[in-house]
């Protein structure tokens, strides 16, 4: 018996190497992100509500572009134009301003509002009438949807106000973190012992 004992204890340190390796075979090592274009082309269905001054040609003109660059997208948005056409949900047949459409999408349903409404807009003049009064919704669910909004809103004024040479343009946003280094794997490991380590604990 006592010498089971101490075949068991000189292969006790080997046991215990083969165990760490197959769990760190088993951990994801963390890799570098690939650059993410900020764009709706990412995302399945989206509504996009949006209201403006009809009777002002300056935003009449940025909707427009705002419209065209929507329709653009390899999954076009559905455009909901609560200005001029009054016959969509929560209307009621008169014009609604974007936050109480989307507040009323959201009493009806939670879920719609949050996967389908990602972005918006709301488009006036200003007291001069001579400069655009913009302001970009957004659901802020998608951890990326706030510079989505903002790159549409851009690409739109790009289009009102550039030179002819330059209506085609188009502005790209794109996410991409910085390599990783050293210290964050280092850091990663840690994290992931000390998980391991609090959970062993509460067991």
């Amino acid at each position: 018996m006592r010498n089971y004992l101490v075949l068991f204890s000189a292969l006790l340190p080997f046991l215990f190497v083969v165990i760490s390796l197959i769990i760190d075979q088993q951990i994801p090592v963390p890799g570098d992100n690939p650059p993410l274009l900020m764009s709706l082309d990412r995302y399945e269905t989206t509504n996009v509500p949006y209201t403006y001054n009809p009777d002002e040609n300056i935003t009449v003109g940025f909707i427009r572009s705002y419209e065209h660059l929507l329709k653009q997208s390899t999954k076009p948005a559905t455009l909901f134009d609560l200005t001029l056409n009054k016959t969509q949900p929560c209307q009621y047949g008169k014009p609604t301003d974007v936050v109480s459409y989307l507040a009323c999408i959201g009493q009806r349903s939670l879920l719609e509002l949050s996967d389908r409404y990602l972005i918006g807009a709301n488009v006036l003049t200003n007291s001069s009438e001579d400069s655009l009064d913009i302001t970009g919704l957004f659901n802020n669910q998608p951890y990326h949807i706030p510079s989505v909004s903002l790159n549409y809103l851009t690409n739109a004024l790009l289009r009102q106000y550039a030179s002819p040479s330059m209506k085609n343009s188009t502005i790209y946003v794109v996410n991409h973190p910085v390599e990783k280094r050293k210290f964050d794997f280092l850091l990663f490991y840690l994290l992931v012992f000390f998980s391991y380590h609090v959970h062993y604990q509460k067991l």
